[in-house]
């Protein structure tokens, strides 16, 4: 019905007579910060889209926790870190899944991680998670480097490779 909705909800972009989901996604995440923790783990989150919008509605579920996302914005292509502090979440160094729900509770996105190294992030780059040693937040997430000291080369272009005899395992991105 024409008119009826007045105010576009958290969370939704309007096209043309429907309204849609903010597709936000899981970016990096940073679990075992070296010394306490509190105040250096943070949670990543990339908004991909053309369309500013309010974290306000999303809510994060790590293990039988659920929480919602603090009322801020986030802009078109822009990344925002969310600290321990800010979304209750504390993350374990061992293991752990975490998501990302949308202001309707759908699943928009999901990662696992294991055996997090102290300072190293867990963070989606060139469409693999991988650890990096890199942590980035608030900005494009980039490969790490601490591989070239163990012995693998790079390439300008590409992800290192691994030493001969070995291989990239893809759940965590080390050799």
């Amino acid at each position: 019905i024409a008119g009826l909705q007045i105010i576009l909800p958290s969370g939704y972009y309007k096209d043309g007579i429907d309204c849609h989901i903010v597709p936000l996604y899981l970016s990096e995440l940073l679990s075992n910060a070296s010394g306490v923790d509190t105040g250096k783990e943070f949670i990543e989150i990339y908004n991909p889209t053309q369309y500013t919008t309010s974290l306000s509605g999303y809510k994060l579920q790590f293990g039988s926790k659920t929480v919602a996302l603090p009322d801020m914005e986030i802009a078109p292509a822009t990344y925002v870190a969310l600290s321990d502090l800010q979304t209750g979440i504390t993350l374990t160094n061992t293991s752990g899944t975490l998501k990302l729900l949308g202001p309707d509770l759908t699943q928009l996105d999901v990662t696992t991680y294991q055996d997090a190294r102290d300072d190293e992030s867990w963070a989606f780059i060139d469409g693999v998670w991988q650890y990096t040693d890199n942590p980035t937040p608030n900005l494009a997430n980039i490969s790490m480097t601490a591989a070239v000291a163990e012995g693998e080369t790079t390439d300008d272009n590409a992800v290192a490779t691994c030493p001969a005899g070995k291989y990239r395992n893809p759940l965590t991105g080390r050799c």
